[in-house]
């Protein structure tokens, strides 16, 4: 039996290290491209959305943070309530506006996504043509 122009453990020619996948992209249906693109993505802009929620959170401790610090100035329990209901009103305006940009980016997100795949089918729709 001959032996085959293998060397070490990799059992690819030449001895290369690591997955060779460069033969692998030629069996890929366009369907896989737009998956891959529409989830790269989607994954950039969770993380946009991510960051603008701890963004939110971090802005809202720190608010609740200070509304403490006055309550404990209050000089009357009238004074007290006004604050806190100041504070309610203020915090629920400032969800209220989150929620909607929260929904905006979400969209925007979903929309990205969507393109991505539409651009991935109209390409291979175009370049099927051409056969």
């Amino acid at each position: 039996m001959p032996k085959e122009a293998s060397s070490g453990r990799t059992g690819r020619p030449n001895g290369a290290l690591g997955a060779d996948f460069t033969a692998f992209g030629g069996f890929a249906p366009p369907g896989i491209e737009a998956a891959v693109r529409a989830g790269n993505a989607w994954m950039k802009g969770v993380g946009s959305l991510n960051e603008e929620m701890i963004s939110f959170s971090q802005e809202q401790l720190s608010k609740c943070v200070e509304a403490g610090q006055s309550l404990l100035r209050c000089s009357s329990v009238e004074q007290a309530i006004t604050m806190q209901c100041d504070l309610a009103r203020n915090t629920i305006e400032s969800c209220y506006r989150e929620a909607g940009k929260l929904f905006t980016m979400t969209s925007d997100i979903a929309r990205a996504a969507l393109t991505q795949e539409e651009r991935t089918e109209s390409a291979s729709a175009a370049s099927a043509g051409e056969d």
